[in-house]
This record gives C-alpha cells, structure tokens and sequence, in this order.
C-alpha cells in the first residue's frame, strides 16, 4: 500500500492502475507453486485479454520506466503474496478474522514512516479517509471470501474489471468522458472476465459453492 499511494504521486492514476493489472499473472503463478492450483489456457486466455485490454486503455505513456512503474510493480507482486497468503488462511479463518488481522497489524506498522512525514489532518481529510477505510474493509472482505469460495487464479482475473468502474467513476464523479481507446480497452477486459467466468463455470461446478471438502465452513465463522 505504502508502494502504491508513492506511486500515485509520481504518475497519473490510468497508468498506474494499467501497471497493475500485472498483479494477477503473479498471482496464477504463485498460486502454481505454493496452493498446487491448474491453471489452464482458458484462465491464461483470460488474463491475456485483460492486459491486453489495459494496454489499450493506458496506450501512451510506456516508453519510459519511470520509478512510479517500478513501485507498481513492486506493490503488484507484493499484494500477490499476500494474497496467497490470505488464501491459505482461508482452509481455517473467517473473512472478517483474516481482514481484522491485517487491519491490526497494518496500523502500527505503517504508523512508524508516517510519523517522519505527519501533518494532522483537517474534518474533510478525515471524512474522505473514513470513506476509504469504510470502502477498503468491504473489498477486502468480499474478496477474501471469494478466495474462499473458489480457486485464487479464477477469482483474480475478475479484478481487471476495476478499469470498467474507473472510468464510470470518473465520468460521474469528474467530469472526465473517457477517449475512444479507453472504451476500446474496457471492452477487451469485459470479453476476457466473462469468457474466463462462463467457460470455468461450466468446467468446474464445485465452484458455485462456498462448501468444499478443502474447507471446513464451520472452522472462523
């Protein structure tokens, strides 16, 4: 997180989240070696389409690595650990348990680099804050009991769509109309989301239910 809000200041949000849609690929890969999950071409056609889809969205702009780059990278394959991470506590934890943990142990530790940099926050700062904090817990809870409910490299493509809500918000909240590409862009994400959900969906039926004989559903509820 300390990664991505630094990254944030040094390069436009549309780049930064373009950058970022690398994570899943490390997340499939990770969840490969440590969690022994199949990923097959389908899942692989999937993410393929979606960064494909954000290249077209965030074309201009790449012939630099700059280091707001390189911190997205590094936020990207940081999260995906965690990510794993979160997937194995699953086996054992409720989704609230896991999303308290990490809300406990993330205060302290972020608390020492912003005591070099503090500036007490005005009523607004603190609103906005609120509204992040409020809207963080919630997709951290839904997405952890995705993970729960399903494979992590078939729940984690489904994030790509992140770009379709981007430039929504953007509109209504910003008054930034999207340009031809970015809508060209979010149309390639949507076809690889829904071609990766309807073709494991039909494959693997034991994914509709949160109950799987990997998971024991009484054990953190």
């Amino acid at each position: 997180m300390l990664s991505w809000f630094t990254a944030l200041s040094l390069m436009p949000v549309a780049d930064a989240t373009a950058v970022s849609l690398i994570g899943p690929v490390f997340v499939a890969l990770l969840a490969m070696f440590f969690l022994k999950e199949h990923v097959g071409p389908v899942r692989w056609l999937g993410i393929a389409l979606a960064i494909i889809g954000g290249l077209i969205v965030v074309r201009p702009g790449f012939n630099e690595v700059s280091s707001g780059v390189w911190l997205v990278l590094f936020s990207a394959i940081a999260v995906s650990n965690s990510k794993i991470v979160a997937k194995i506590l699953t086996r054992t934890e409720g989704a609230a348990t896991i999303v308290a943990y990490l809300t406990l142990l993330m205060t302290p530790i972020t608390l020492i680099p912003a005591l070099f940099v503090w500036q007490n926050p005005t009523l607004e700062q603190l609103g906005w804050m609120a509204v992040i904090g409020i809207c963080g817990t919630t997709g951290h809870l839904l997405f952890v009991q995705a993970y729960k409910m399903a494979d992590i490299s078939l729940v984690e493509p489904a994030m790509f769509t992140r770009m379709v809500w981007a430039a929504i918000i953007g509109y209504v909240v910003f008054f930034e109309f999207p340009e031809f590409w970015t809508w060209i862009g979010a149309g390639v994400i949507v076809v690889g989301t829904t071609l990766l959900a309807r073709r494991e969906a039909r494959s693997e039926p034991r994914v509709v239910s949160p109950v799987s004989s990997t998971v024991n559903p009484t054990v953190g509820d």
